[in-house]
């Protein structure tokens, strides 16, 4: 055998991929597959209104009881971040203005669960190229959170389309991509999903947004409605994505995203959904993979 190969069964898991860091709160452990995995780097994305700063703030809140915590922003200033913990009742979580990735870098050392809020504005010195300050980010802080067992939260905004701002450098680099997206059928609710889990599987949960945050007493999704009769909205999406590849050809998520007007991470779940059906294909793998119709498919999905 090859001897640049390990047989899978001789390989020594690491403590740290089962002692995982528990909210306290079941529906959020449920969701991260029984708890944060230590070291783990994560991205969140919703777009604006959609609760991110409450979601993390009242999570950081649960863990505060046991764990070293952080929420660091460049948006806020602290009496605004102040004025949100105080109105959801999230009293003890350290928070602070940073602007640099040596800075976050630097508290990483320090905590066990730590929020940047947001990714796409941090700076640093002499890189003035997006791309190049994007990736210096995404190396300084993923080493850092590997080296110091510190789990990081990387929140970044979407699109009208529901894609992530910036390039796909950091959605490859990453560990896992958590979305938040508003229920279309209840405004009230919240969609929370993984697209993408290294340590988990993408798991998915619906949670009541209220005055006062998140309750996260689980909810059930809403029952889709009906726009016709026999058809129901993802039915009708279906036939929406596939009239949308016959006319356009081979086609990328986010095109078909923006055609759709729905969230990236949703027209993902529905191109894997037709793709299992047999009426897609798939051409690459990540954000760059394209779409197809195969041939003679019928676009008629009741």
């Amino acid at each position: 055998m090859n001897t640049k190969f390990v047989t899978a069964a001789n390989v020594s898991i690491p403590e740290n991929f089962f002692d995982r860091i528990q909210t306290g709160v079941e529906s959020l452990d449920a969701l991260f597959g029984d708890g944060l995995m230590p070291g783990s780097v994560v991205t969140l994305s919703a777009k604006h209104g959609t609760g991110k700063t409450q979601f993390c703030l009242q999570m950081l809140q649960s863990l505060s009881e046991c764990f070293a915590v952080g929420y660091v922003s460049n948006e806020e200033s602290t009496e605004q971040l102040a004025f949100t913990c105080k109105r959801i009742g999230a009293f003890n979580v350290p928070i602070a203005n940073i602007a640099t990735v040596e800075d976050v870098a630097e508290v990483i050392s320090g905590l066990d669960v730590l929020v940047v809020d947001s990714f796409s504005k941090l700076k640093t010195k002499d890189i003035t190229s997006a791309r190049k300050l994007e990736q210096h980010a995404l190396d300084t802080i993923i080493a850092a959170a590997k080296k110091h067992k510190c789990v990081v939260f990387l929140i970044t905004h979407n699109t009208k389309s529901g894609q992530s701002r910036g390039s796909s450098l950091v959605q490859h680099d990453v560990d896992a991509t958590l979305y938040i997206e508003k229920s279309e059928d209840a405004p009230e609710l919240r969609r929370v999903f993984f697209d993408k889990n290294r340590f988990g599987a993408p798991n998915e949960i619906y949670l009541e947004m209220t005055a006062s945050g998140y309750s996260f007493d689980l909810k059930q999704p809403p029952q889709e409605t009906s726009d016709a009769p026999n058809t129901s909205k993802t039915q009708e999406r279906y036939n929406m994505i596939c009239s949308y590849l016959e006319q356009n050809g081979s086609s990328q998520a986010r095109d078909v995203a923006y055609a759709l007007d729905v969230d990236y991470g949703k027209a993902m779940v529905l191109l894997r959904e037709l793709r299992n059906m047999g009426k897609i294909t798939k051409t690459g793998r990540g954000e760059d993979a394209t779409y197809a119709m195969e041939e003679a498919q019928e676009l008629s999905y009741n």
